[in-house]
């Protein structure tokens, strides 16, 4: 196997895998899901500006690349 395509890979996996890492953090600390719909749209805003959401959503996008 050609290096560059060793390192591709590799990176990509490591990636994959950080971005999973996040997304999980982000639901750690977003706390449970409310139950109306008034409730979920302001929910779903913050999990659109938590930095853990926006680091996954990243690695995820630089993984596919």
């Amino acid at each position: 196997m050609h290096p560059i395509t060793l390192a591709l890979a590799v990176g990509s996996v490591s990636l994959n895998a950080m971005a999973q890492i996040a997304l999980r953090k982000t639901m750690l600390t977003a706390g449970p899901l409310p139950s109306g719909v008034a409730n979920a749209l302001g929910f779903a805003f913050s999990l659109l500006l938590n930095p853990w959401f926006l680091a996954g959503m990243t690695c995820y996008a630089l993984s596919i690349v």
